[in-house]
């Protein structure tokens, strides 16, 4: 098995084609944090060429095991794409508010804050879910054209 590194592309499988995935952070404390990816919407019949516009019909963070899905292949390494330098790491995440209806926490992840909000700002509805996801959820979510904006 080649080198989990940041930079790297994996293809996960779905029912209506394959997703790809870039992982974009491996966490220093890998007992307490997981690998962070970021995800693209797009679901491909083939291998496209590996450039940035992979991503261009839109993509979401979100915390995956990567290292475990790739040993137990769930997933592939497909390539490498960037220089990990220059890859963007949110800092910002959002999820539903456990005791609120209709709240949301606004994941300060830099300064370990949560920003409790009522009604999302458009750039709050821009941000990444807080928290891991599953193979089976990230399948289920992309199947169903789950998207960012729509997630209200």
């Amino acid at each position: 098995m080649k080198k989990v590194q940041v930079g790297n592309i994996y293809k996960i499988d779905t029912q209506k084609g394959f997703a790809l995935m870039q992982l974009v952070k491996i966490p220093e404390d890998t007992r307490n944090d997981i690998e962070l990816v970021k995800i693209g919407y797009h679901l491909f019949d083939s291998l496209p060429e590996m450039n940035d516009a992979i991503f261009q019909n839109g993509y979401f963070f979100v915390k995956f095991p990567v290292k475990v899905a790739l040993r137990r292949k769930i997933i592939e390494l497909v390539d490498g794409l960037n220089d990990p330098e220059t890859i963007e790491v949110p800092n910002y995440f959002r999820k539903p508010h456990i005791f609120k209806k209709d709240f949301w926490m606004i994941v300060d992840r830099k300064n370990d804050r949560f920003i409790e909000v009522q009604n999302l700002s458009d750039e709050q509805l821009k941000l990444s879910p807080s928290g891991m996801w599953t193979d089976l959820l990230i399948i289920e979510r992309l199947e169903n054209g789950w998207r960012l904006e729509n997630w209200i």
